[in-house]
């Protein structure tokens, strides 16, 4: 199984930002304006919340420089400051908006569970192509090799 590093999270982010805005595109060019503003909303605020959930990560479990006092307790402090109050109450603030369609702000708000959930997808097939072509990276050098490769799908 490959293994996943912090900047995966970023990878992610990066992906629900082009997937909302697609999502937001299609509304848009029908003319629900509304709809789009909501899904596009949505998927930053889904944004925000993995970056800041990127940080409370990082906080945790960086290594302590100083045994006297915990420099993470600052950072965890302030990443939980902004996390519950101001981007959960900003949260709640979009959805009593009359701006946006609750709906779409729902969409927007899925978008990044969504990519987590495909990308999740996607490793477990890969990982299980590797196995099957007996490689480590899952990818067709079995076949540069000589290997005899039944083609499944």
């Amino acid at each position: 199984m490959r293994q996943m590093g912090i900047e995966h999270i970023g990878r992610l982010a990066r992906w629900s930002l082009g997937v909302g805005l697609a999502g937001a595109l299609i509304p848009l060019c029908l003319g629900a304006t509304t709809w789009a503003a909501g899904v596009g909303v949505g998927t930053l605020w889904g944004v925000a919340n993995l970056y800041v959930l990127r940080f409370l990560i990082v906080r945790w479990i960086r290594p302590r420089a100083d045994k006297q006092r915990d420099p993470r307790l600052g950072g965890l402090a302030f990443g939980l400051l902004v996390k519950f109050p101001l981007l959960y109450g900003i949260g709640y603030l979009l959805l009593r908006s009359p701006w946006f369609r609750v709906e779409a702000l729902v969409i927007g708000f899925i978008v990044p569970f969504a990519v987590a959930f495909v990308d999740a997808l996607c490793r477990v097939a890969a990982d299980q192509r590797a196995a099957k072509l007996g490689t480590p990276d899952g990818s067709a050098n079995a076949v540069e090799r000589g290997t005899k490769v039944e083609s499944g799908c």
